[in-house]
């Protein structure tokens, strides 16, 4: 395997893993936004419906 190749192949593989960093990246974000909503949602029922709001967070 010549030298330029190994590199080619080397650059190829860090890529791939950065690409796969962010992704799983972005997807957590994403999880961790979409589970605010889903806090403050039930923060603004249960605040309606008068019940004790921190027990639902504990």
């Amino acid at each position: 395997m010549s030298l330029p190749l190994w590199i080619c192949h080397v650059w190829n593989i860090v890529l791939k893993l950065l690409i796969e960093k962010a992704c799983s990246k972005n997807f957590r974000m994403q999880a961790h936004r979409s589970q605010v909503r889903l806090k403050i949602r039930l923060y603004s029922v249960s605040n309606r419906a008068g019940m004790d709001v921190p027990a639902l967070f504990s």
